[in-house]
This record gives C-alpha cells, sequence and structure tokens, in this order.
C-alpha cells in the first residue's frame, strides 16, 4: 500500500486526514489477517499500526478538534491494551523460552515452561480477538467516518488558521517539540540510572533497577513518537530530520524495547513458575497424609 503523497504547501488538517485514512486502511488489513490465521508476526504489525496512529494523533493534535482528539487517543489506547498480553506471551515464547530449549532440548523444565506458556498465549490471543471485533467492526468505521468529516472541514470559513498552516512549517514545529520531550525523557532516565546504580544489590546490572521506573516507560513513548512522526513526515522534513536523528532515535527505541521485553520474560517467568509451586503443593500434601507414621 503506497503511502500519500505530502507536499509542503498543503495544509496539516489535510495531510492528517491522508495519513490517517492510509493506516486506519493498512490496520483493518492487519486485523482481517489476525482473525484469519495465527501468526505472532501479525500481532507485531498491528501493535505497530496502532503506535503509528497514536504517534500521528499526537503529532496533529493541535489542528484536531478537542473531541475528536480525545476520541481517538482512547480508542487507540484502549485497543493497544487490548493486545497487550497476547503479545507479552509472544515475547516470552518466541524470544526466550524456544530459543533456551534449542539450547538444552532434554530440559524438562523448559519444555513444561514452555506448554505451559503456549497454553496461556492461546488463551490471551482468544480474549484479544473477542476483544478487538467491536472495534474492528464499529471503531474503525466510526473514525473513517470522522475523517471525512474532518476532510470537508478542512475548507470551511470556519476552520481553525493552524488547520490550513503550510505542512512543511507545521511539521518542523511538532518534530523539534517531539524532539524536546524526547531529550528530557532521557535526562530523566540518565538521573533514574544513576540513582539504581547506588542502590542496586551487588553484582545486579543498574538497569535492572532502573526498569521498574516509570521515566523509562515514558522516554521509550517519547522515542517512538519522534520516530513515527519523523518517518510519517518525512517528504516534509530537513535531511538532518531524517538521517542522524532518525538511526539514533531508532537505535535507542530498539535497545528499550530489548531491555522492557526482558524485564516481561522474568515477570511471566516468575508467575509461571509460581503456578507450577502451587500445583505441586496439594501432591505434596496429599504425600504427606498418605504416607505412614514411623
Amino acid at each position: 500500500m503506497a503511502p500519500p503523497h505530502l507536499k509542503r504547501r498543503m495544509g496539516a488538517l489535510d495531510a492528517f486526514v491522508a495519513l490517517a485514512a492510509a493506516d486506519l486502511d493498512r490496520l483493518a488489513a492487519t486485523l482481517r489477517a489476525l482473525e484469519r490465521r495465527d501468526h505472532p508476526e501479525d500481532l507485531h504489525r498491528l501493535r505497530i499500526g496502532l503506535r503509528r496512529l497514536r504517534a500521528l494523533r499526537w503529532m496533529f493534535a493541535p489542528v484536531l478538534p478537542g473531541a475528536v482528539s480525545a476520541r481517538w487517543r482512547q480508542m487507540l489506547a484502549d485497543m493497544m491494551a487490548a493486545t497487550g498480553p497476547a503479545r507479552d506471551w509472544d515475547v516470552l515464547i518466541d524470544g526466550t523460552l524456544q530459543p533456551a530449549l534449542v539450547r538444552h532440548p532434554r530440559s524438562p523444565v523448559l519444555r513444561a515452561l514452555l506448554d505451559e506458556a503456549m497454553m496461556r498465549r492461546d488463551t490471551a490471543r482468544t480474549i484479544m480477538l473477542a476483544e478487538l471485533t467491536p472495534y474492528r467492526e464499529r471503531t474503525l468505521p466510526l473514525l473513517r467516518r470522522e475523517l471525512a468529516i474532518l476532510q470537508r472541514h478542512c475548507n470551511m470559513p470556519d476552520a481553525i488558521p493552524v488547520a490550513r498552516s503550510p505542512l512543511k512549517k507545521f511539521a518542523r514545529k511538532r518534530v523539534r517539540r517531539a524532539r524536546r520531550l524526547w531529550l528530557a525523557r532521557k535526562r530523566e532516565v540518565a538521573a533514574a540510572t544513576s540513582q539504581a546504580s547506588e542502590a542496586t544489590e551487588p553484582g545486579m546490572p543498574p538497569e535492572f533497577a532502573a526498569l521498574a521506573n516509570p521515566s523509562l516507560h515514558a522516554q521509550r513513548i517519547a522515542a517512538k513518537r519522534l520516530r513515527y512522526a519523523i518517518e510519517a513526515l518525512a517528504p516534509v522534513l530537513p535531511r538532518r530530520y531524517r538521517g542522524r536523528l532518525l538511526r539514533k532515535v531508532a537505535r535507542q527505541q530498539q535497545g528499550l524495547g530489548a531491555a522492557l521485553d526482558a524485564a516481561v520474560a522474568r515477570r511471566l517467568i516468575a508467575t509461571l513458575l509460581a503456578s507450577a509451586v502451587d500445583k505441586a503443593e496439594p501432591a505434596r500434601s496429599a504425600d504427606g497424609m498418605a504416607s505412614p507414621a514411623y
């Protein structure tokens, strides 16, 4: 699906309508694929599509009616939340358990953990599909209708001036804003990591303690927002944004994603182990009651 053709002199609201319409089409196609087949990559693409739309809504919030912006923000956040549990299990299975089992194929513990994780992942996927159905059937058509209304509003006399501002000027201003927020979050994480290094137990990397700090999640969100904004608006942005800055942000986003995925994997493994212990306790108790006393 070809991206929309952006022009530097087109209105900012026109650009939002074009970009959002293309992203909604891709999102709908990914949802259909997700329902037809069980491929973790389809879920990954769906989450990327949602992130891009969320970044787009943030970038163009100044030209959107307040109620529309708030509605898009809530609906996209709810869809993202619905995909979280299933994606977490995919990350654990594909990134941790299956590679570990390849290296240690005779491990009964790894095999048991993988079997339990697969069962929980299937349950999470079933719940996710049920939760996403109303969004596919009602929410996406609603968002498309709102885009059609916004498209008509672009050329109306009462359109707010910023909605008609040239995309070139508007895009630079918003990308600079996103960059400032990203740099602010980087400083917060650096401070949190420094404090964590003093409080961390010996032998434990300070980044592990910093993972629990909300500033790390805020930095990742800021990095994704800036990256997707640059990618979407690349045709009207200066080369300095499309080159070195984009590469730097993408590298950091990948690093943060790997760290947070590792944290999710540790949390889910702890959940699986705790469940195994709980299941074993009744068996131990039964054995103890049946055993003769000497």
